[in-house]
């Protein structure tokens, strides 16, 4: 019963995407109904023509039945063609606005939530679940309309034309709905798995596909078939329950049908020769038949087809529910322009329950270069995804400017934030759209410029299309110290004055690196920035330093006087300076 209540509100929820398209669905409904009237009209046109025409041997009336034939399968055709330009539009609708919907859901939602969803299970309930509801809209749901309507009338005909022979053909096919509530309590369970195995599925194909360099070059294009085999059989398995499941129903279906077309027939006969039914009245329930017979097997496989789609719109609703922990409080202000001040003021952030960090306090004046050291795991990284609002505090304020984040909305804030990451990520798209991401209404003037500022304007030109060059799926037809100049390029000409540094040059080539840095000291230039980097110089240009240890800040001032108190940092420091070289990282930890 729970179940049941469970798949009627996901239909309810889902009916509610179609209320934009109510005065088409309406109007496509009345054109249903007038059509499957017009389409039973000529068994009882044929009984005329039997009883009247043959039976009497009187061809006067039969021109003008013929005709009529004729005009209620022209008029047919012309319904089924204005039923379909209603339906299938409507159809196409939903599965846009329900896309639309899940993207803007997806895009609302808080990073934590990306870190707990496999991409390509996301992609597959955007894809192939929207498409399961689809089908059921645009096929399942006419033809559950239209075969009820069919039912309704033949059954009415059949009770009209011969009561006692209706009685009799009808009711066996009882048994036939007994026989569906049991295949769905077997069907469901195993619908709602599969689906969620074929989101398993697409997401370890978008893993091994997105990550196939690295796949390769450990050779582990085996274990990675293994895995996905692996997947794909469980899939299989389930998908092969569900067919015996299909298995047992649909060919009894078959049988009762074809049971209840002897017993009229038979019993149809009986009464012919007692006189009290008519030839023609046996053939129009002959007529009636594929009306009668055909519905009850099509609604068997409508059923089938309404219970994937149930399960399918399961998981689209658990992303349009998910919890939104990030959100515009109603009152929220645009940010104004922001000169660059960020406080946090004791704060805390736990993830779930394991503790990230745990009061801190400091306060990066306008221009200001604040350097983030320690370990991994330190909590840099939540620093910076805090002073961004992916994540709010558990304890604590965070400011800019003196607004509190929270009271202001994202987006104002965001604009406002350039952020260059470890991990650069770029789009399938040109080099010019790439750059231009982080403002669309910038000229091409303007591109070039920060091109040149990030030093990326000579190898930008050496590229066959140069700004029109497509640089792939992440970037991959470009290096990893061309992808960080873009990046960087792109921080240039979005132009806010908050700078969050994470480790920008830890994955890239020994000769781009200088280039890089050249380009970020231009780009920290007269901005507020956090950084965090292994790179000796810029920790010792910084403005104050803040040492992290376990979520916690342990030391914090300047290069000099932390030196002086010859505690964490400066052994930190120590050990990289004889490492010689500035490259060499800090050590990841201090005893």
């Amino acid at each position: 019963m729970v179940r049941e209540n469970s798949d009627r509100r996901v239909l309810i929820r889902l009916s509610e995407f179609l209320h934009p398209y109510r005065s088409r669905i309406l109007l496509g409904f009345l054109l249903l109904t007038l059509g499957v009237l017009v389409e039973l009209a000529p068994g009882l046109v044929w009984l005329h023509i039997v009883d009247g025409v043959i039976e009497h041997r009187d061809l006067r009336p039969l021109l003008p039945l013929v005709g009529l034939l004729i005009a209620l399968n022209f008029t047919e055709a012309l319904i089924s063609r204005a039923r379909r330009l209603l339906i299938e539009p409507t159809a196409q609708g939903l599965v846009r606005d329900l896309r639309n919907a899940m993207l803007q859901k997806l895009a609302r939602l808080p990073v934590a939530y990306f870190g707990e969803a496999q991409t390509g299970d996301l992609l597959s309930r955007v894809a192939a679940d929207v498409d399961s509801i689809q089908e059921i809209v645009l096929n399942g749901t006419d033809s559950l309309l239209a075969n009820a309507l069919r039912l309704i009338g033949v059954v009415i005909i059949f009770v009209s034309l011969n009561p006692l022979l209706g009685l009799a053909t009808i009711t066996p096919i009882a048994v036939v709905g007994l026989m569906i509530l049991s295949f769905n309590r077997q069907v469901q369970p195993l619908y709602r798995e599969a689906r969620k195995q074929l989101g398993a599925l697409n997401a370890r194909l978008s893993d091994t596909l997105t990550g196939i360099r690295v796949v390769k070059g450990f050779a582990r294009e085996k274990d990675e078939l293994k895995a996905f085999s692996t997947l794909n059989e469980a899939f299989v398995t389930t998908q092969l329950k569900a067919v015996r499941s299909r298995a047992n129903l649909f060919p009894w279906v078959g049988f009762v049908a074809s049971f209840c077309n002897v017993v009229m027939v038979g019993f149809g006969a009986w009464l012919i020769v007692q006189g009290r039914f008519t030839v023609g009245g046996l053939v129009a329930y002959r007529n009636y038949g594929r009306y009668f017979y055909g519905p009850i097997d099509n609604l068997a496989q409508i059923n089938d087809m309404l219970q994937r789609a149930t399960a399918a719109a399961t998981r689209v609703f658990e992303i349009l529910d998910a919890e939104e922990t990030v959100t515009d409080r109603p009152d929220a202000v645009e940010l104004p322009p922001i000169e660059g001040r960020l406080e946090f003021r004791a704060v805390d952030f736990d993830y779930g329950k394991a503790v990230a960090v745990r009061d801190i306090d400091f306060v990066a004046e306008p221009g200001q270069k604040v350097a983030l050291i320690g370990p991994s795991g330190a909590g840099k990284s939540t620093l910076f995804a805090l002073a961004s609002r992916f994540y709010d505090p558990t304890e604590g304020a965070i400011l800019i400017d003196g607004h509190d984040l929270r009271s202001v909305t994202q987006n104002s804030l965001r604009r406002q934030i350039v952020s260059v990451q470890q991990d650069t990520f770029l789009f399938a798209a040109t080099v010019a759209e790439n750059v231009r991401y982080g403002r669309p209404e910038a000229t091409d003037e303007e591109v070039e410029d920060a091109i040149r500022a990030a030093n990326a304007w000579e190898f930008v030109q050496r590229l066959p299309e140069g700004l029109q060059t497509l640089v792939g799926g992440r970037g991959v037809k470009l290096s990893g110290g061309q992808r960080q100049r873009l990046a960087i390029a792109r921080a240039f000409l979005a132009g806010g004055r908050l700078i969050l540094l994470d480790e920008a040059t830890s994955a890239v080539e020994h000769e781009s690196e200088r280039l890089i840095y050249e380009s970020l000291d231009r780009l920290l230039e007269g901005r507020t920035a956090l950084i965090a980097t292994h790179r000796l110089s810029t920790i010792r240009s910084a403005d104050f330093i803040l040492v992290l240890h376990r979520g916690r800040i342990v030391e914090r001032g300047t290069h000099e006087a932390l030196m002086k108190l010859n505690g964490r940092y400066a052994a930190m420091i120590a050990e990289a300076e004889n490492s010689q070289s500035e490259r060499e990282p800090l050590p990841a930890e201090i005893p």
